[in-house]
C-alpha cells in the first residue's frame, strides 16, 4: 500500500462501498478511485483497514504465477497470464466476500394507504438512487402481488439492517474421559414411581472438556440444575456445552 499518490481530498466513500466494488472482479488503486468518486488519499486510510482485517488482499503476481491460484476470476484476472507489467490489483478475501453475504439492508415499504409493507432489498453500501429504490419495489410488489399498482405514491415505513459476525473456528474434538473426582449424593424420588434412589451430584464448573457423566445424576450450577435421567449420559464438549443422550 506505500508509495501510491496522494491527492487532494474527497469525501470518503463506505467500507462496505470498497467491498461491493471489489466483489467480481479485482481491481487497481485508480480503478478504485474512480468507481467509488473519491480521491486515492481519501480510500488509502481504509484500504490499509480492509487490510490488516483480512477484508482484502493483493492480487498481483508471485514468483509462482498469479497470486489468485485456480479461482474462478482468472480469466478476468489482468495478471494471470504474466505476459504485461503486473499491475497493483486488489481482491477481496474469502473474509471480504463473506462480509458482504452476512450483511443484508432491508427497507419496508408499501403504496400509500395500505395497511401492510413488503421487504425490498437495498444495496450493501446504502439506500442508493429513490428512482432504483422504486423501481425494486415494483419489481417486488409484481413478483408477489402478480402486478404493481401505476400511478400510486410508495413509502418507506422502516429500514432493518441485518449483520452476522464469521464464525469462530471450532475447538477441537475432546474424547470423552471419566468424570474427576468423587461426586456427591443426594436422595431423588421418582416422580412417576414414588421411589426414592440415591443420585449422583457433580459440581458443572468441576467438569473438564471431555467429562461424561452417567445417569441417575444430577449436573449442578449456581444458576440451575440439569437432571440426568437413568439410561441417560451428559458429555461435556469442547465448547464446555452438555450434550445429553439416550444411551443405546
Amino acid at each position: 500500500m506505500d508509495g501510491f499518490p496522494v491527492t487532494a481530498s474527497s469525501p470518503q466513500p463506505r467500507l462496505s462501498a470498497i467491498l461491493s466494488t471489489l466483489q467480481g472482479q479485482p481491481r487497481t488503486l485508480p480503478e478504485l478511485s474512480v468507481t467509488l468518486g473519491s480521491s486515492l488519499s481519501a480510500i488509502e486510510g481504509m484500504l490499509r483497514m480492509l487490510f490488516s482485517s483480512g477484508y482484502i488482499q493483493d492480487a498481483s503476481p508471485q514468483a509462482d504465477g498469479c497470486a489468485c491460484n485456480g479461482c474462478s476470476l482468472k480469466s478476468l484476472c489482468r495478471n494471470a497470464d504474466g505476459e504485461l507489467p503486473p499491475v497493483n490489483l486488489l481482491r477481496l478475501t474469502p473474509r471480504g466476500e463473506a462480509y458482504l453475504t452476512r450483511q443484508t439492508r432491508t427497507a419496508y415499504m408499501r403504496y400509500v394507504g395500505q395497511g401492510h409493507e413488503i421487504p425490498v432489498a437495498l444495496p450493501p453500501d446504502g439506500i442508493g438512487d429513490p428512482a432504483a429504490l422504486r423501481a425494486s419495489f415494483d419489481r417486488e410488489y409484481a413478483r408477489i402481488f402478480d402486478r404493481p399498482v401505476p400511478g400510486s405514491d410508495v413509502e418507506v415505513m422502516s429500514y432493518a439492517v441485518t449483520v452476522a459476525t464469521l464464525p469462530d473456528a471450532p475447538p477441537a474434538a475432546v474424547a470423552p474421559d471419566a468424570v474427576p473426582g468423587t461426586p456427591r449424593t443426594q436422595h431423588v424420588r421418582d416422580t412417576a414411581t414414588g421411589a426414592v434412589t440415591p443420585w449422583a451430584v457433580h459440581d458443572r464448573p468441576a467438569l473438564a472438556a471431555g467429562a461424561m457423566v452417567h445417569g441417575p445424576a444430577i449436573i449442578a450450577e449456581d444458576e440451575t440444575s440439569t437432571l440426568v435421567g437413568p439410561g441417560w449420559t451428559a458429555t461435556v464438549d469442547s465448547r464446555g456445552y452438555l450434550d445429553l443422550r439416550r444411551d443405546a
